[in-house]
């Protein structure tokens, strides 16, 4: 927390406070056990009423407290394995029919029942081969230590959000955001505003790219940070145009954050 405040004190475009503050109160439940427990149970319980096909662990009741517990050992490779022709093949396995399964079953905790898995990288999606489900594999879902429970205000308000992204709704974006508990500064939210923050959003639903290019366009966006820096040193004024949210928040929804 010491260093986000330093980092924003002398460049306010990489404020990240928000997200410090969300963390520092979300690492002390992913070291208590119980918690991952009760989130482990209750996401499996909602992933079968609701027929998905991917898999959470089931926790030993007589085996937990809060510095260990022991779950069903699942015998699971690595998704990443699905970006491997030759394994598909190999295997029979119909990539998109399973991805669009992991995706559902996201799609269902978050915005059906309001739990959010916070920390959903390859390492803690795995794939259990079985000839008999959609595609011939299940997506395995661990380590829920850090998960995140919407309120339903707050589960319908990101539904609304990602729907109006989908369907270029800028009126329809900023009551949702607002509903979400944003603050915009008066100042700052002019209709050109509204337009490039819709452009910039939907930029976070393209379709994935190679490693390559996503390398190629990290490099390019920071080329441009490093312009847009140099010419408002230049200037003598703040950089302007930025996205960062000190810039154009007063506020910022830790709900927000912790989907993000």
């Amino acid at each position: 927390a010491a260093v986000a405040r330093q980092v924003a004190f002398w460049s306010p475009d990489l404020d990240f406070r928000s997200v410090i503050e969300d963390m520092s109160e979300a690492l002390p439940h992913e070291l208590d056990f119980r918690h991952e427990r009760r989130a482990l149970d209750r996401a499996g319980e909602v992933l079968r009423r609701a027929g998905s096909p991917c898999v959470v662990p089931r926790v030993h009741a007589d085996l937990f407290g809060p510095h260990i517990f022991v779950m069903d050992f699942v015998d699971a490779t690595p998704i990443v394995n699905l970006a491997d022709p030759e394994y598909c093949e190999a295997h029979s396995l119909e990539k998109y029919t399973i991805l669009r399964s992991l995706l559902e079953a996201f799609g269902t905790m978050a915005f059906k029942d309001g739990l959010f898995h916070s920390d959903p990288h390859a390492g803690n999606i795995r794939l259990l081969l079985d000839p008999s489900s959609p595609g011939g594999a299940r997506p395995v879902i661990f380590d829920w230590g850090l998960h995140k429970q919407f309120t339903d205000d707050e589960r319908l308000g990101v539904a609304k959000v990602f729907y109006s992204l989908a369907n270029l709704d800028v009126v329809g974006l900023f009551d949702a955001l607002g509903n979400l508990g944003f603050s915009f500064k008066p100042e700052m939210v002019t209709d050109e505003f509204r337009r490039e923050f819709l452009e910039k959003a939907r930029s976070a639903m393209k379709d994935t790219v190679s490693r390559e290019t996503a390398r190629a366009n990290v490099r390019h966006e920071m080329r441009e940070y490093k312009e847009r820096l140099d010419r408002a040193a230049q200037d003598g004024a703040p950089l302007q145009g930025s996205y960062s949210p000190i810039y154009f928040l007063e506020e910022l929804p830790k709900c927000v954050v912790s989907f993000m």
